[in-house]
């Protein structure tokens, strides 16, 4: 049997060997790359009708994101917030991180070592819980883009990219229009969603996307334009890095 000496000269060279408390914790560092999803919530964009169409495009972003993340240099945030009635700064409605590491283990919860995991985040969790909201009767495009404007504002140098999935016909009601602010770099990707109306008059949908990636290119963004009723991810990763 060990004599009670011997016992504690053990325990103290067990505390000398044992790395240091702040060594065993995984300290999560600042993102360096951002992707940032824009999710119309207005009834135009979200409704019973056009369900299908909103799981298509959705699913699609998330792959589209799984097959970019690996591109950049981690770690990568990704955050999903709000067109809606009042969109600038509103919490996200979905936010996940990707941090691969040697283990391949994630380091704290949201925070993800693995594509799949990271996938199935996205798909599980993020496009069910925004299918589930209930069509906000305002269509607030600026300020969800000024969001993203402010965010990088304090973000550390690196890759910024934006999907932005709306039908791009902004109704803010009685508020006055604002300006949009600078979004100097960012790599915006405008998914669009024609409406009935749109289907009888090109004109109308070429004109409204047009105004838009003016407006975008002109503070800064590089701007790139698809119809959600065709969406290829491999397609809209090279958009997202060109």
């Amino acid at each position: 049997m060990t004599s009670l000496p011997m016992k504690r000269v053990i325990a103290a060279l067990l505390l000398l060997l044992a790395p240091p408390a702040t060594a065993q914790m995984r300290i999560q560092h600042e993102a360096v790359s951002h992707i940032t999803v824009l999710v119309d919530l207005s009834g135009s964009w979200l409704n019973q009708r056009e369900k299908p169409l909103d799981q298509h495009a959705l699913r699609a972003t998330a792959l589209t994101i799984t097959q970019l993340v690996p591109e950049l240099t981690p770690p990568v945030i990704i955050r999903y917030l709000e067109i809606g009635d009042g969109s600038l700064s509103q919490p996200p409605l979905c936010q996940a991180r990707f941090s691969p590491n040697i283990f391949g283990a994630a380091s704290s919860k949201g925070t993800f070592a693995k594509i799949g995991a990271l996938s199935d985040f996205l798909i599980e969790r993020c496009d069910r819980f925004i299918l589930m909201h209930e069509a906000q009767p305002l269509t607030d495009i600026v300020g969800a883009f000024n969001s993203v404007s402010l965010m990088n504002a304090n973000d550390m140098p690196g890759y910024h990219g934006v999907i932005a999935l709306s039908d791009f016909i902004e109704d803010r009601g009685r508020h006055r229009p604002v300006r949009l602010r600078t979004l100097r770099g960012v790599h915006v990707l405008m998914l669009y969603r024609a409406q009935q109306q749109d289907r009888f008059n090109e004109r109308g949908l070429l004109a409204r996307i047009t105004a838009w990636k003016q407006r975008l290119t002109s503070v800064g963004a590089h701007v790139s334009a698809v119809d959600d009723a065709y969406l290829e991810p491999a397609e809209l990763e090279r958009l997202l890095l060109k």
